[in-house]
């Protein structure tokens, strides 16, 4: 199944000629129009004709929209785009998306979990694994916790890191 990511939620009017005041959820809402067309969660479509940057926020306007009543009604509306318009990811990177759902294992096949989601707190990226009994374990995602990562084989091979008491 084609997995959609979540790039932008619809803030506000921004005027009265159908600008939208976009939160932006991608890295740099400067290549917005890059993407051309974003999708609600029912599949319609909002191709980008227009885009500004007005500060830290991100204004585009929608070939589709016209006036201010119309970008009203929309408010709170998240667009996606598919994970395909994403360019590939360089060697040794990942996609948060791309590891969400993969089996969490150890190099000799023992079951941990379920990737759950990819957290930071603020001391770097963390797996979030959803084990067999419905708790949670946050595992550093470092080269020394995450031996691999095969997509082929929808796992990720840990190796866990020692716990002292």
């Amino acid at each position: 199944m084609p997995r959609n990511i979540h790039l932008a939620t619809i803030l506000s009017a921004h005027g009265v000629r159908g600008w939208v005041k976009l939160y932006w959820h991608g890295e740099d809402p400067a290549r917005a129009k890059e993407y051309k067309t974003l999708h609600d969660k029912s599949g319609r479509a909002f191709e980008i004709d227009e885009q500004r940057m007005m500060g830290k926020n991100l204004t585009v306007k929608f070939k589709s929209i016209d006036d201010r009543t119309a970008v009203e009604q929309l408010r709170g509306t998240e667009l996606f785009i598919p994970r395909t318009a994403l360019p590939a990811a360089a060697p040794g990177e990942y996609y948060h998306i791309d590891l969400i759902g993969l089996a969490a294992q150890t190099a000799d096949g023992q079951h941990l979990g379920i990737v759950k989601s990819i957290q930071n707190f603020g001391a770097g990226d963390l797996l979030e694994i959803e084990k067999l009994n419905n708790e949670t374990e946050f595992l550093p995602f470092t080269q020394d916790v995450v031996q691999q990562v095969d997509f082929d084989a929808e796992v990720i091979i840990i190796n866990p890191p020692e716990m002292t008491e």
